[in-house]
């Protein structure tokens, strides 16, 4: 190896997906307000590490786990270009035990992410709306209208543990985020 060139692939999850993992369910079931503000400031963590990495001159891209759930060729070609020296990427790829992944990783994978992408009914459980990434279309988290007068149900129902100082940097950060996973 005569080089190296960091490249840097940040995942940003919107906040209203938190229902897909039955480990943070439980824990919202439990602790709502605590998780809430988790994850205000995993959020606010990935904005600030992204601009100080593109302060610092790194290449930096911004993925949307739901982009890579639902838009998984529009995802491949963004990472694919990103990172050329990578190859052609197989977005339905299953880690093996032993030799990709070991018990000690806790992974509970079993079919790639093409599949659980296809499987996965994201305004259904989360109330998320795809957006069209070809048309710069952001998907989104949507409002629950059947609550009009509680704040934006933003958080999957969790953005009435936020004040609304909190709020706003909840909107602020997924926008950030947002716009930058369109680049």
């Amino acid at each position: 190896v005569n080089s190296l060139r960091a490249a840097y692939v940040i995942m940003y999850k919107p906040i209203c997906l938190w229902p897909m993992s039955h480990v943070v369910a439980a824990h919202v079931q439990h602790e709502p307000t605590v998780h809430a503000k988790r994850e205000l400031d995993e959020l606010e963590k990935q904005v600030e590490l992204h601009k100080s990495l593109a302060a610092a001159g790194r290449s930096v891209l911004i993925v949307n786990y739901a982009d890579l759930l639902k838009n998984s060729e529009f995802t491949k070609k963004r990472l694919e270009e990103f990172l050329p020296c990578v190859g052609p990427l197989n977005m339905d790829f299953v880690p093996q035990m032993g030799s990709d992944i070991w018990p000690g990783n806790e992974m509970k994978i079993t079919v790639g992410v093409e599949t659980y992408g296809k499987q996965a009914d994201l305004k259904e459980c989360c109330n998320f709306q795809l957006g069209n990434p070809r048309r710069k279309e952001v998907g989104e988290c949507l409002v629950d209208h059947n609550r009009p007068n509680e704040k934006a149900d933003f958080l999957g129902g969790l953005d009435r543990f936020l004040d609304n100082v909190e709020h706003h940097r909840l909107m602020k950060a997924t926008r950030y985020l947002d716009e930058l996973s369109y680049i």
